[in-house]
């Protein structure tokens, strides 16, 4: 029996990466292109990095659910095989 239980874990873990994989790709598209895909060319800096904004909504049944709610810049340095992320805050009570 303890032979088996690592085999169904692992049976788990696989079926469970599946599902996640299978709904990327009907849901995010380009996001499945760009985690799979590696004919897709960025355009890069002189320096050899790739800029990536990337933006999240907060959703749910709150007032505004589909505001942006999280930006993080994301610097890819392909050189020295490091990543730079840079969380930038929201600004509550600036009127515009």
């Amino acid at each position: 029996m303890r032979r088996k239980r690592p085999l169904i874990l692992l049976g788990i873990i696989v079926v469970i990466l599946a599902i996640f994989i299978v709904k990327t790709a009907n849901v995010y598209p380009f996001l499945f292109q760009l985690l799979f895909n590696q004919g897709i060319n960025l355009k890069q800096t002189s320096d050899n990095r790739i800029n990536i904004l990337l933006l999240g909504i907060g959703g749910g049944s709150h007032d505004g659910p589909n505001l942006t709610d999280t930006i993080i810049f994301a610097s890819l340095d392909q050189k020295n095989d490091k990543v730079t992320l840079v969380s930038i805050p929201e600004i509550y009570g600036c009127r515009i």
